[in-house]
């Protein structure tokens, strides 16, 4: 049993058929660690793709939620569209934190029967992502001081 080049015990020692002598398998060297980083940096953007999702769907729901609060505050017991925004404000500020929303602006109004706030946003993409743009309304009917519907 002779050595190979690499000090393996080799079956002939013949480098002609000599497995470590093998001109195809040594063009091959690397191959594995350029697909593994491949897979690396695919799965890295997924992930990300995917953390973004995640985010934005969790920054739209709180937005929603504000503007649902701030719909009620003026609806129930004769609140102002300053009691509007604060209330939206408020819901926002204790569960949305970061930069994760720019540019955020609700709009209150309110007619006899209803209130209509309205909030759009832009909302940070992580990279290589865009960023996304967002709107929603919420409507309430208004109360009268008795607790009663307005017609």
């Amino acid at each position: 049993m002779a050595v190979g080049a690499r000090g393996r015990a080799t079956a002939s020692g013949d480098p002609e058929t000599d497995v470590d002598h093998d001109p195809m398998r040594s063009s091959e060297r690397g191959f594995t660690v350029a697909s593994a980083m491949w897979v690396m940096a695919v799965t890295l953007v997924l992930v990300t793709m995917f953390a973004n999702l995640f985010i934005h769907r969790y920054a739209q729901a709180v937005i929603r939620q504000a503007t649902d609060e701030g719909a009620r505050a003026w609806a129930v017991n004769g609140g102002s569209q300053p009691d509007c925004q604060a209330a939206a404000q408020d819901v926002v500020g204790d569960l949305l934190g970061g930069s994760i929303v720019q540019d955020l602006t609700f709009a209150c109004g309110a007619d006899a029967t209803s209130v209509r706030v309205t909030a759009q946003a832009r909302l940070a993409g992580f990279p290589p992502l865009p960023d996304a743009d967002f709107s929603t309304t919420a409507v309430v009917t208004r109360e009268l001081d008795d607790g009663l519907l307005e017609p």
